[in-house]
């Protein structure tokens, strides 16, 4: 059977990019790092929905103003008094 590829990630701090193992953590640092991964996941998945509810608000903003402007009355000419 082929091994697996270990795990491995990056923490970047002040500039400066430090490559870990994620084998070489004891099982408690793993954990933390399955729940980091966990969370950032989450946070793309949050800020990706929001994104989107943002879009279709802008939508159907852009709808109801269309909407509005059928039921505005229809600008007269104004008379010029000499």
């Amino acid at each position: 059977m082929a091994e697996q590829e270990p795990i491995t990630f990056s923490i970047t701090e002040d500039d400066v990019t430090k490559d870990y193992n994620l084998d070489d953590l004891s099982d408690d640092g793993q954990m933390v790092y399955r729940k980091l991964n966990l969370l950032q996941g989450q946070k793309n998945e949050l800020v990706a929905n929001a994104n989107f509810e943002v879009e279709k608000n802008e939508i159907l903003q852009a709808h109801y103003l269309n909407e509005l402007k059928k039921h505005l009355p229809e600008d007269k000419p104004k008379i010029e008094v000499e």
